[in-house]
């Protein structure tokens, strides 16, 4: 069984990007390094930047989740993001981005999953 976590941010301002984007690789690498992570990467999708970590254990992935630069972009959310949003399930297979960004819109609230099917991409 896989852990899967996948998130999305959506910047508050473009001039946020040289900042965001040295946030998100230094959290991409500490990622790809940790112990029990069999996947890391980032993509842009319909308007927002996502995450998607797979991870052999749930006490991997809260180190992980709770320490180095993965804290400090967690802590730097709210001034850079204007929504954020992730979603941890279980798999039985390693996901695709295509599932996992499936589960994803899934598990959005109505509300903002409508919000997100009105926006453009």
């Amino acid at each position: 069984m896989y852990l899967v976590a996948i998130g999305a941010a959506k910047l508050l301002y473009w001039w946020d990007n040289p900042r965001f984007a040295l946030i998100t690789a230094l959290s991409l690498r500490q990622a790809r390094r940790a112990p029990g992570n069999l996947r890391a990467s980032v993509f842009p999708h319909a308007g927002h930047y996502f995450s998607l970590t797979v991870w052999q254990h749930p006490s991997d992935m809260q180190a992980f989740a709770s320490s180095g630069a993965h804290r400090f972009a967690l802590k730097m959310a709210d001034r850079l993001t204007e929504t954020s949003r992730f979603h941890v399930y279980a798999s039985p297979k390693m996901p695709t981005v295509s599932n996992a960004l499936a589960a994803w819109h899934q598990a959005l609230p109505a509300e903002l999953a409508r919000t997100l099917r009105a926006a453009p991409v």
